[in-house]
């Protein structure tokens, strides 16, 4: 890997410090929660992943917003999920025609704050993809990645937490 300087683990391996390692200051912590991915038609591609590979489908939803649909699926064991993202042609999130290549749609993080990480993010050099917004019971935000990957901030709307509306 061209950069990286190749450096031998610490004691235990907990720590790579003094091997020109970037030590800055974490300001949110971000976790990965899923991967979406587009797909040309949802039943074909539930079916696949249900019925080939043995995944789960946990959730399948109607998005107003997008006109579109996606669906949630995990394998058994895991905490990972991948969703499937169909989005009709005239939607501004479909840039079709489609094409080999288009798969990824996006990559989800969760964060405790979603307009403090979009801010956040957008002073680290994202650029901006789309503002916070409510979907559902989510409170979520997109920005691009340098190659123009979208990655979604997902948490809980704003005066909630994740167990309900605070008091």
């Amino acid at each position: 890997m061209r950069g990286y300087k190749r450096c031998a683990p610490s004691r235990g391996g907990r720590s790579l410090m003094g091997c020109g390692v970037p030590t800055r200051r974490i300001l949110m912590r971000y976790t990965l929660v899923y991967v979406g991915i587009q797909v040309r038609d949802m039943d074909r591609s539930i079916a696949f992943y249900r019925d080939v590979l043995g995944m789960q489908v946990v959730r399948r939803q109607h998005v107003p917003e997008t006109g579109g649909e996606w669906a949630e699926l995990r394998s058994i064991g895991s905490k990972q999920m991948l969703e499937l993202n169909w989005y009709p042609n005239a939607s501004k999130f479909f840039a079709g025609p489609y094409r080999n290549g288009d798969e990824l749609d996006h990559i989800a993080f969760e964060c405790e704050d979603v307009e403090r990480a979009y801010r956040e993010l957008l002073e680290k050099g994202a650029r901006p993809g789309h503002r916070p917004f409510a979907e559902g019971n989510s409170w979520l935000a997109y920005v691009e990645d340098p190659d123009g990957i979208w990655i979604e901030l997902t948490g809980p709307i704003p005066g909630q937490s994740a167990a309900g509306p605070s008091d």
